[in-house]
C-alpha cells in the first residue's frame, strides 16, 4: 500500500525515511519525486494499511520534517570533512615539512637540531604534521 503527499519542500531523504518507519513499523520504503516548483511528492510504501493512530503519526512526521535538520550520520560525515580540511591547512602551515622529501628533511634536522631548545622546535612542529596526519586519516579520533 502507498500513501502520497505532496509538500512545498525538498526533504532530508535519509532523515525522513527514518523519522517514518519510526513511528509506523509498515513503512518499508520511501520514494521521493521533484516539482518544478521545488516542493516533493513523496510516496510512503507499507507493507498494509496503517492505523488511523498510524497514519496521523506518518502525517505528523511529514508535517514537521525539517529538511534543513542532518542525521547523526550526516553529521558526522561534515564534521570528519572539516577536520579533514583543517588538517590540510594545519600541515601547509608547518613551514617546510610539509613539502620536503625525506633527504631535504634528515639534512635539516642534522644542521638545526643542535641543542635541546632546537630539539623541542623540530619535536614541536612533528607533532604539529603528526596531528594533521591523524586528523586527516582518522578524522573519527579527533575529539
Amino acid at each position: 500500500m502507498d500513501i502520497r503527499e505532496t509538500v512545498d519542500y525538498w526533504p532530508n531523504f535519509e532523515l525522513l525515511q527514518g523519522q517514518l518507519k519510526a513511528v509506523c513499523a509498515k513503512v518499508e520504503a520511501l520514494s521521493v519525486a521533484r516539482l518544478k516548483d521545488g516542493g516533493a511528492i513523496l510516496t510512503a510504501h507499507l507493507s498494509a494499511a496503517p492505523t488511523q493512530a498510524e497514519q496521523a503519526a506518518l502525517q505528523t512526521v511529514v508535517d514537521t520534517h525539517d529538511p534543513e535538520a542532518l542525521t547523526a550520520a550526516q553529521q558526522a560525515a561534515i564534521d570528519a570533512a572539516a577536520r579533514e580540511a583543517a588538517a590540510n591547512d594545519a600541515a601547509a602551515t608547518i613551514p617546510g615539512w610539509a613539502t620536503w622529501d625525506e633527504a631535504t628533511t634528515l639534512a635539516w634536522l642534522d644542521a638545526n637540531v643542535t641543542d635541546l631548545a632546537s630539539a623541542k622546535v623540530a619535536i614541536k612542529a612533528m607533532a604539529r604534521m603528526l596531528l594533521a596526519l591523524r586528523d586527516k586519516n582518522w578524522p573519527h579520533l579527533a575529539a
